[in-house]
């Protein structure tokens, strides 16, 4: 069976003459019902790329090339006019902030409504069964339709345009740091409303996240992003147990220690800083943060390689070099 999406040497850049490259040459899948997490810190283009795959992106973001297939439909070369039917119906979105992506002076009942009639779901008592329906899904009483948003919770506004997102059945679902403005109680809570959803509704979940702590909780898969490229691709349980790429092993101790109950404990942190995209550098880009890198990492770029059941991008891990957390690669 062919994957519910299939990127193919996906470049993204900011700017129209000398381009600032946000997402470099980029290859993805994600499979029908499949959970994928995408992780990586703030400015690794993460959300560049999730906004490109769905062609969401905004001036001066712009494609520079490659190929983005979902359900059979190419949405590289499609004009964002003709893309519309599909949205909502094949992908939706769940965006950061509730309170930004949803209307602030139309009631919660306006906004379902209005993208079922856009879309033509069928009668007004389909419509009204299929909010009910979805409402339940993540365990919103009905009376908040009649509200607006800014009488809801941040969690309550969240859920919302998690029910608005599922409402014509996807096939597939993108969100981009769904919880990062959410309190730990709040974040857990919809972490596990989407666990419970993949049950009831059939549907793939791209996952953005700079934080790999909350990701590995959800995502049957792993793609690790720094500096505008994919560096690690694995299951996540082989993930968590034996992280690739020198990178994911530094992102999954920062996790590991910010979820510890010690309070007189010191929280881990990655020296340096990511690379500046504006300038050309050869090499690694991690090199400079990397306790493992070579003098060849400093002056050869590693390609995305198979090792084991995954991909990494690592001359030393393509070796057969050390694996955090286990044996020799």
């Amino acid at each position: 069976m062919s994957p519910l999406v299939q990127v193919r040497h996906l470049s993204v850049g900011y700017g129209r003459i000398n381009p600032v490259v946000a997402v470099n040459d980029v290859t993805l899948e994600v499979q029908a019902n499949e959970f994928v997490g995408l992780v990586g810190e703030s400015g690794s283009g993460k959300s560049t790329l999730g906004f490109a795959m769905v062609r969401i992106e905004r001036p001066p973001a712009r494609i520079l090339g490659g190929i983005i297939s979902i359900d059979g439909v190419d949405w590289s070369t499609t004009p964002k006019q003709d893309l519309k039917p599909h949205r909502w119906t094949k992908v939706a979105v769940v965006l950061q902030s509730g309170m930004n992506a949803l209307n602030p002076v139309t009631t919660i009942s306006r906004q379902f409504r209005d993208v079922l009639v856009q879309h033509r779901f069928g009668s007004p008592t389909a419509m009204n069964q299929r909010i009910r329906e979805v409402l339940q899904l993540v365990n919103i009483p009905e009376r908040v339709l009649a509200e607006y948003p800014d009488q809801l919770s941040g969690g309550m506004r969240q859920r919302v345009g998690i029910a608005l997102a599922l409402v014509l059945h996807p096939k597939l679902v993108v969100m981009d740091e769904p919880t990062t403005a959410l309190d730990v109680v709040v974040q857990w809570e919809i972490l596990n409303r989407l666990k419970k959803l993949r049950a009831q509704e059939a549907f793939s979940l791209l996952f953005i996240s700079h934080d790999l702590g909350v990701v590995v909780q959800l995502a049957d898969r792993v793609m690790v992003m720094y500096a505008g490229e994919i560096v690690e691709v694995q299951d996540t349980e082989n993930l968590v147990a034996r992280p690739l790429h020198p990178y994911t092993e530094a992102l999954l101790d920062i996790a590991r220690s910010e979820s510890g109950v010690d309070m007189n404990q010191r929280f881990l942190s990655i020296p340096g800083s990511p690379p500046d995209l504006r300038e050309n550098f050869i090499g690694c880009p991690f090199a400079p943060r990397c306790r493992i890198a070579e003098e060849r990492c400093l002056h050869s770029r590693p390609e995305l390689l198979p090792v084991g059941t995954g991909q990494v991008r690592c001359f030393v891990r393509q070796e057969g070099g050390k694996v955090h957390g286990g044996p020799s690669a």
